[in-house]
């Protein structure tokens, strides 16, 4: 769960420095990736650089997180969870998504890896904590049986 923390981290790192054509100086200022900045915005190449190591940690983090996730797939296949299985491929492809999504990958990779600390994975989804009966439950109700009189 770390490794997908440090994931989600870095390649927002990486977008709070560059995104869009634009790059954000010392000052917090947006600027255009065509300026070279000043002696207030910071020189343009510090950004790209920052943002080029925030890059390189959040891929990666996600390469490891995939070995991973590969490992335990093969694992739980061999042991004949298919369950288990399906989780380490949706664990590689929601990674994916949180380091090459962009901000709506961070948002949606956030929340499954938040939702997966959690445990909310871990259990069936669907709990009722009320059974039916399957027959009658018996009560004090009396109810009189019909008095059928023989014809005649």
């Amino acid at each position: 769960m770390g490794l997908n923390a440090a994931g989600f981290v870095s390649s927002a790192g990486e977008y709070s420095n560059v995104i869009n054509g634009s790059w954000r100086g010392v000052n917090g200022k947006w600027n255009s990736l065509e300026w070279g900045g000043n002696q207030w915005t910071g020189a343009r190449a510090n950004a790209l650089n920052k943002a080029g190591y925030f890059k390189l940690a959040s891929r990666g983090f996600f390469v490891v997180g995939t070995g991973i996730s590969l490992y335990q797939g093969g694992d739980a296949l061999l042991n004949g969870n298919y369950a288990g299985a399906a989780k380490s491929g949706l664990d590689i492809g929601m990674g994916a998504f949180a380091t090459f999504g962009g901000p709506p990958g961070w948002i949606i990779g956030g929340g499954y890896f938040a939702l997966d600390a959690l445990g909310a994975f871990d259990r069936p989804m669907i709990t009722t904590p009320y059974t039916p009966p399957m027959y009658a439950v018996p009560d004090n109700t009396y109810v009189a049986p019909p008095v059928i009189f023989p014809l005649r």
